[in-house]
């Protein structure tokens, strides 16, 4: 599938799963019926999915490049996109007692792989920054915007796993309880946002990505 058509289909799933995380917290009475719940768990898969699609998508485009730099930083966030779609896939296998392989990972590495799935894209995108801030502008402000949009992500994710390592607070459905999701409902916004406009960029401009070697020569 192409970078184009991969970018666009990040937008509208990340949508679909910022109003499905909402939703699920403010709404928890549509969710008891097991077909919604069920509908509900397979968005941050899909989601998931997708980001790996992506980031393959582009770590072949820098291969065909020949872009040794852009190539190897790309699999950064593949790798990061990889446990973030088996941490799902293995949630909807726990809700439905299925058990592949025997992994015990306890209830903090729900909390630090996150984080660390959301560092891996940061780093991706300081670095695609870096090479195109003196070269194509738009793509490094779009850039930018996905750094920070990760970055708010990475802070609640943070907050959460201190809560935990200090308090031995376990938050609720989908890693932010509803009193959290209160609290930080207008950065959660920006953030998606802020991310979705990255995709989006690359959606409309997709030749910033493809033709990134000749800018930057």
């Amino acid at each position: 599938m192409k970078i184009r058509k991969l970018a666009l289909l990040c937008v509208i799933f990340m949508a679909m799963n910022f109003i499905n995380r909402i939703t699920g917290t403010f709404l928890i009475q549509p969710y008891h019926n097991k077909t919604i719940f069920n509908i509900s768990m397979m968005i941050p898969l899909i989601t998931s999915f997708l980001y790996l699609l992506f980031f393959l998508a582009l770590y072949r485009e820098f291969s065909a490049q020949q872009d040794l730099k852009m190539k190897r930083i790309t699999l950064l966030p593949l790798a990061g996109s990889i446990l973030s779609f088996l941490h799902q896939l293995r949630m909807i296998l726990d809700l439905h007692d299925i058990e592949l392989v025997k992994i015990h990972t306890g209830y903090i590495w729900i909390l630090i792989l996150p984080l660390l799935v959301t560092l891996t894209f940061i780093c991706f995108l300081l670095v695609l920054h870096s090479v195109t801030r003196n070269r194509i502008q738009a793509l490094a402000r779009a850039t930018m915007m996905g750094v920070v949009g990760f970055g708010f992500t990475a802070i609640i994710h943070l907050y959460l796993l201190l809560n935990f390592i200090l308090l031995s607070y376990k938050p609720m459905f989908l890693l932010i309880d509803r009193y959290l999701t209160i609290l930080v409902l207008p950065l959660l916004f920006f953030s998606n946002v802020a991310v979705m406009y990255f995709f989006y960029f690359i959606y409309r401009h997709t030749e910033s990505i493809t033709y990134l070697q000749e800018y930057r020569d």
